[in-house]
């Protein structure tokens, strides 16, 4: 009985020690729509990011080149990109082990400028 005590306490350590902790942070305007997401387990970070133009003229951006600079206490990710066909710049921040964490009470600054035109955005969990 003893036995299958222990093996329980070891069980649940582990599964708690290897869950990963998922937090999504968002901002946005009346054209623009951000998210960056942090996926982290024990000793990993793994981030990735969506930009998504929202506004009515389309044509204004969709062939345009779009710098983006994210930038947050432990780091920061930049960039130069293009709106897939649904509106879409997607990519990711890259991973890390045994780095500084992103923390959920984190806020994430995106700078990004389109055909000349520069917009800042503050990012928040939800």
């Amino acid at each position: 009985m003893k036995w299958k005590m222990w093996m329980g306490t070891i069980l649940i350590l582990l599964l708690t020690a290897c869950q990963a902790k998922e937090m999504t942070f968002t901002a946005e305007n009346e054209n623009w729509y951000a998210e960056y997401k942090v996926n982290q387990t024990e000793d990993t970070q793994e981030t990735s990011f969506v930009i998504s133009y929202a506004g009515e003229d389309t044509e204004k951006v969709s062939k345009a080149d779009i710098e983006y600079h994210f930038i947050y206490p432990s780091g920061e990710t930049a960039g130069t990109d293009r709106l897939t066909e649904d509106g879409m710049l997607k990519g990711t921040g890259g991973g890390c082990s045994g780095c500084a964490f992103i923390e959920k009470d984190d806020q994430i600054q995106l700078t990004f400028t389109v055909n000349g035109e520069t917009e800042k955005m503050i990012l928040r969990t939800e």
